[in-house]
């Protein structure tokens, strides 16, 4: 639905451009003062001066910033958006979240989930039993006991060790000689899998809106700058008019994405649970802070520290835990996961050399993949690949 805003806005702009118009000399003037006048009189070859085609190149941006400007206000007048709610001060909270710490992080933070999300993930699956994590030599083996539905544990599990058992030191090795890059497909698999999930909970008409509103913004910004660059190839006047227009049209532009780009992004479900998530994050940030009461029953705590993996925030809630409650009653009210979250033998938490290690394999497969790449060799097209 049109709003009176909106039209205010634009009419606005070509308000400014109109008067750019009126005060800059206009191109008739400028082609019938520059051609020169033809020698041949059999045919007229038409020249037109450098300084003719400056005035027809800063003419024709006017004329596109105008087209722009109407088409995008058209375009955004006809859009309905619903605009965020006032939103109640977050209070600490032990609910759970309903979907995994990867998918949280996504619906919380709006951006592609990272390794401490995937060691989140893995953290819960272990949590729900789902699969075990033992040391075993220096290192952790990972135990399939029921179906796991992460991408990139099912690809370990396919490629890597047994058919139910794989550990890191395999990963790590086998992404030191990824020429292909397997190990960071999987991961941009499972990125996408969680993607595709977070979809579900959010808002595609608000999303695309606010998509385009930004699109529409840089474009014309980029020919308003383009505008004043042709004006300054011009002469110096007309780049002082150009200026003020121009910073005018940018003012009202970038106004406009100022005050609209704030929306709800999110499907009710999914704002509930971002609401949830969001929770659960102002309790970890503030468990320093927090006493013996606060922080509630230790067992409240082991299904939600792998969503304090996911948001980066573990160091300082196991802690403070510690601190509060003492190592031997942590170690007892904690006992299946203990060794996830806190050093054992002085070496550091399981969920902390998983999170290191998951991030190196990553990037190193990334590294050789491209250094295979940049000697001039193709991706292979073998069966491996074609999973991709």
């Amino acid at each position: 639905m049109r709003t009176r805003k909106n039209w205010w806005l634009f009419i606005g702009g070509l308000a400014i451009l109109g008067l750019g118009l009126f005060l800059n000399p206009p191109v008739a003037h400028a082609v019938s003062t520059q051609l020169p006048t033809p020698v041949v009189t059999t045919i007229a070859t038409p020249h037109w001066s450098h300084h003719t085609r400056e005035f027809i190149g800063y003419w024709g941006l006017v004329a596109l910033i105008a087209a722009s400007s109407l088409t995008a206000g058209w375009w955004l007048s006809r859009q309905p958006t619903k605009r965020p709610s006032p939103q109640a001060p977050l209070a600490h909270t032990f609910d759970i979240p309903p979907v995994s710490p990867a998918l949280a992080q996504v619906l919380v933070d709006r951006h592609w989930p990272d390794p401490d999300a995937l060691t989140g993930d893995i953290i819960a699956a272990v949590t729900r039993q789902d699969l075990t994590m033992t040391l075993e030599q220096e290192t952790i083996r990972f135990t399939k006991t029921s179906p796991v539905a992460n991408h990139f544990l099912q690809q370990c599990f396919d490629h890597l060790g047994s058919s139910n058992s794989f550990t890191l030191a395999e990963l790590v090795t086998f992404a030191t000689t990824d020429k292909q890059g397997l190990v960071s497909h999987w991961f941009r698999d499972w990125q996408l899998q969680v993607n595709a999930a977070a979809s579900h909970y959010q808002d595609p008409h608000n999303t695309a809106y606010q998509q385009h509103l930004w699109t529409f913004t840089l474009g014309l910004t980029g020919l308003i700058l383009g505008w004043l660059s042709f004006s300054w190839a011009i002469s110096f006047p007309l780049l002082i008019k150009t200026a003020v227009a121009s910073g005018v049209l940018l003012l009202l532009i970038w106004g406009y994405l100022l005050t609209h780009h704030r929306m709800d992004l999110n499907t009710a479900a999914g704002q509930q649970i971002v609401t949830t998530a969001r929770a659960c994050q102002q309790l970890f940030k503030a468990s320093g802070h927090l006493t013996a009461t606060q922080l509630g029953d230790l067992p409240l705590w082991d299904p939600l520290l792998p969503y304090a993996v996911a948001f980066g925030q573990l160091k300082p809630v196991t802690k403070q835990l510690t601190d509060i409650f003492g190592p031997d009653q942590v170690r007892t009210a904690l006992a299946t996961t203990f060794a996830l979250y806190y050093s054992v033998d002085s070496d550091q938490p399981l969920a902390a050399t998983l999170d290191e290690q998951l991030t190196h394999a990553i990037n190193q497969s990334t590294s050789v993949h491209l250094a295979w790449k940049s000697n001039g060799h193709i991706f292979s097209t073998g069966p491996d690949s074609e999973k991709f």
